[in-house]
């Protein structure tokens, strides 16, 4: 309630990071975006080869061409 209504900042991480009950919680861990992100970091990459590098091989002689858009 603090942060929606009175705008304070978020402090639940420090909160629970002082609650005895969660005293065994590597929070360090938990908190860690890649445990969260599965493949992504592979599909980005797979992604730029397979589809991107192709496109991009494709149109190089058009690449840094300068080009004037009038809309």
């Amino acid at each position: 309630a603090q942060v929606k209504q009175a705008g304070k900042p978020n402090d639940l991480i420090d909160r629970l990071k002082s609650d005895p009950a969660f005293s065994r919680v590597d929070f360090k861990a938990t908190l860690n975006p890649k445990n969260y992100i599965g493949r992504a970091p592979q599909q980005v990459d797979e992604f730029i080869k397979d589809i991107v590098a192709p496109i991009r091989r494709k149109y190089r002689r058009e690449l840094g061409r300068r080009v004037e858009l009038n809309v």
